[in-house]
């Protein structure tokens, strides 16, 4: 009955890969967030009140940039 615990006990050392993992993927994910932060508070620096951002954040676009939200618009009727 002791063995048991034992075999319940070392196992957690299965999940170390698994935590690693996550903990590599984490920091792969604050890079590309501290990235993007840079680059938004960098290009709002050029901004003034009559030019617009070089890469036309308006609309849509700019929830896809910030966001990664993707926006579909209705297509025109052709005529």
């Amino acid at each position: 009955m002791r063995a048991l615990p034992r075999l319940v006990f070392m196992s957690r050392w299965l999940q170390v890969p698994l935590y690693l993992g996550l903990i590599v993927a984490q920091a792969v994910y604050v890079v590309l967030f501290l990235k993007e932060v840079w680059h938004l508070v960098t290009d709002s620096m050029k901004l003034d009140e009559t030019h617009t951002h070089p890469k036309h954040f308006e609309g849509p676009a700019a929830l896809h940039a910030v966001g990664g939200i993707k926006v579909s618009t209705p297509m025109k009727a052709q005529d």
